[in-house]
């Protein structure tokens, strides 16, 4: 069987946010081992994730016309969720891309404090901009995230 949109924007749709913050500890810890092998697996790390967001991108807007309609959806976030995921997917690419350029550029040499901390803060804010479009893809489908449950009795 193969998998629809939906199933596989499900399936994939934690990694961004999960890798990111990976990537955010590898680094840190390569700093405080001051090992640029390590550094420089938080780059690769960084490039995987942006890869795997491809897909997660491009199964969204599938997945969202998929759910429309179904019981329990929330289809006023549907929109905030694509235009927010938008931006971060355009963040994670630019990131992804500065990842493969240091790779390159730094493969054989020392990489530069300056530019450790530019990247863990380019890394952290598409951290911070995958969580909150997850948070966003939660409202379409958890009623727990909105305060609501079908399972709790309203107060």
């Amino acid at each position: 069987m193969i998998p629809n949109s939906a199933y596989l924007h499900i399936l994939t749709n934690h990694v961004p946010v999960i890798g990111t913050g990976i990537v955010l500890f590898v680094l840190l810890y390569g700093v405080v081992r001051r090992s640029d092998e390590i550094k420089k697996l938080a780059l690769i790390l960084m490039l995987l994730t942006s890869l795997v967001t491809i897909v997660v991108f491009n199964s969204g807007e599938k997945s969202g016309q998929i759910v429309e309609g179904i019981s329990g959806v929330n289809e006023d976030m549907i929109s905030p969720h694509q235009e927010f995921a938008d931006l971060s997917y355009k963040a994670a690419m630019v990131v992804g891309i500065i990842s493969l350029v240091l790779l390159i550029v730094y493969r054989k040499n020392h990489l530069p404090v300056y530019i450790v901390i530019i990247f863990f803060l380019l890394a952290a804010g598409v951290n911070g901009m995958m969580a909150w479009t997850s948070h966003l893809g939660g409202k379409i489908n958890h009623l727990e995230i909105m305060g609501e449950s079908p399972l709790v009795k309203p107060k």
